[in-house]
This record gives C-alpha cells, structure tokens and sequence, in this order.
C-alpha cells in the first residue's frame, strides 16, 4: 500500500521529470538507490553534462518550504551516492556533472509551483 506521502513525493517527481524534459534534459533514470542513498532523478543537458536531481514536494499551506527539507547533511549523503553512480555507469571524470533541486509546492487545486535551483554548491 502505497502512503500520502510516498504518493505525493511520485507526484513531484513526475511533475519535475517532465519540467526537465520540457527545458530540453534527457532523462537517463529515475530512482537510482544504494545502501547509501537515492537519485531521485539523473538526467543529461543537450551539452552531455550530467544533472542529477533531488526533488522535494509538499502541500501549500505547511510551515516549511520544500527547500528546508535539504539539510547539509542529506546533501553530503546525495554527493556520496553521486559518486557511486559516476564510478558505477563508467562516467569519464571528464565528464561534466552537477547536483540540482527541484522544489515543488502543490495546491488544493493540483496547481502546482516548481523551482529549479542549479549546480547546488554543497563544499
């Protein structure tokens, strides 16, 4: 059974794959999961850079905004399982590569606003 919560964040995920997709970005996977983590999202610019994508979604009306929800320490833990998949899939290391966030607030209505925060410095 599949909860709220687990729904919604499918939800996010949908909406910013194809937020990606419409700005050019091919997506190369979804879920990508080690013991350490997940990729919610890694996907190619037209250049051949990789990006890979943490989403968060939420509910109009709470107290935080989605951004709140990247904490330093998940980033650390994102960059980790970043690290995994470019040695796993055989990436050249001159291969360009950056983390990105997707943030998503979604209404009542199914309205949503989405914001795409670039090349996110976590050093």
């Amino acid at each position: 059974m599949i909860t709220q919560k687990r729904e919604l964040g499918n939800d996010g995920e949908e909406r910013a794959a194809q937020y990606l997709i419409a700005k050019g970005y091919s997506i190369v996977a979804r879920n990508w999961a080690t013991k350490f983590g997940e990729i919610d999202i890694i996907a190619k610019k037209s250049d051949g850079a990789y990006v890979f994508v943490e989403v968060k979604t939420i509910r109009s009306g709470g107290f935080i905004r989605p951004e709140e929800n990247i904490t330093p320490q998940k980033l650390q833990r994102f960059l980790r399982t970043v690290e995994i998949y470019l040695r796993a899939e055989r990436v050249s290391d001159s291969t360009p590569w950056q983390i990105d966030a997707i943030t998503i607030t979604i209404d009542t209505g199914g309205v949503c606003d989405i914001r795409h925060w670039e090349n996110i410095n976590i050093f």
